[in-house]
This record gives C-alpha cells, sequence and structure tokens, in this order.
C-alpha cells in the first residue's frame, strides 16, 4: 500500500510553487504605489 505522500513529486511541487511565486513578483511590481493615501477609507452611506 502506498501512502500518498510517496506519490507526490517533491520537485514537481517545488517548481510550482516557484514559477507561482515569479509570477506573483512580476504581477505585484506592476501595481502603481499611489502616493499620499493614508490608509483610510471613507464610507459613504448610499440611500
Amino acid at each position: 500500500m502506498t501512502t500518498i505522500v510517496s506519490r507526490l513529486d517533491i520537485t514537481q511541487i517545488f517548481c510550482d510553487v516557484d514559477d507561482f511565486c515569479k509570477q506573483w513578483e512580476n504581477l505585484w511590481q506592476q501595481i502603481p504605489l499611489l502616493q499620499g493615501i493614508t490608509g483610510k477609507i471613507r464610507v459613504t452611506d448610499h440611500q
């Protein structure tokens, strides 16, 4: 009986995670930083 862990290809998992992180970093760097934003969000009541 083989366990699920023995069937996992650790190298493939590592490569997939690494590829994801590289793509995420590229997307993250494309987001423009907004200057002058204090972090406060104004909530308005739409009635």
